[in-house]
């Protein structure tokens, strides 16, 4: 796993935890967030966040 990955991955759990339990119905949204984050710093190398997407509800 590469630190870009790791950054993504760090992101997206803490945004899953609400009141100290975990509730996967925001996972659309941090994943979105994340890689939006990850888009800003690496504009023009689309290979490093294209790879993330969310499938499911």
């Amino acid at each position: 796993m590469g630190r870009r990955t790791a950054q993504v991955a760090e992101a997206v759990y803490a945004a899953l935890v609400h009141d100290g339990e975990l509730d996967a119905r925001h996972a659309p949204r941090a994943l979105h967030e994340a890689v939006r984050r990850l888009r800003g710093s690496y504009r023009d190398r689309p290979s490093v966040w294209t790879p993330y997407a969310h499938t499911g509800p």
